[in-house]
């Protein structure tokens, strides 16, 4: 762990100069395990994550679904509410009951 700084600074010079993908092959070239790390973008442009959903466009960008669930074919999401969105039909009773399970939660009280 002495050498800590210096090695990191050696690697971060090394990567500096070179791109995502010449690292690699550089890498992989001197048998050393390299893949390139992907973007959100770039998740987005590969058809494996295309076709495992992990990340939707209906037109605004949705994230999708990270884990292949054997037998299970989830449903595409829906942009999430506007804040209050969910709530604009409650009565105040309702809403009542909603503020106070939250301040309950979060003070530790069941």
């Amino acid at each position: 762990m002495d050498n800590q700084d210096s090695v990191d600074e050696c690697i971060a010079g090394w990567t500096r100069v070179r791109s995502r993908n010449r690292a690699v092959a550089e890498l992989s070239g001197a048998d050393v395990p390299a893949v390139p790390v992907s973007t959100a973008a770039d998740r987005a442009e590969q058809s494996r994550y295309r076709e495992r959903r992990t990340a939707l466009r209906t037109p605004e960008w949705l994230k999708g679904f990270p884990m292949i669930l054997h037998g299970f074919d989830p449903p595409t999401p829906e942009p999430a509410p506007e804040l209050g969105e969910d709530i604009q039909n409650w009565n105040d009773a309702e809403v009542d009951a909603f503020l106070e399970r939250i301040v309950s939660t979060r003070s530790g009280a069941s």
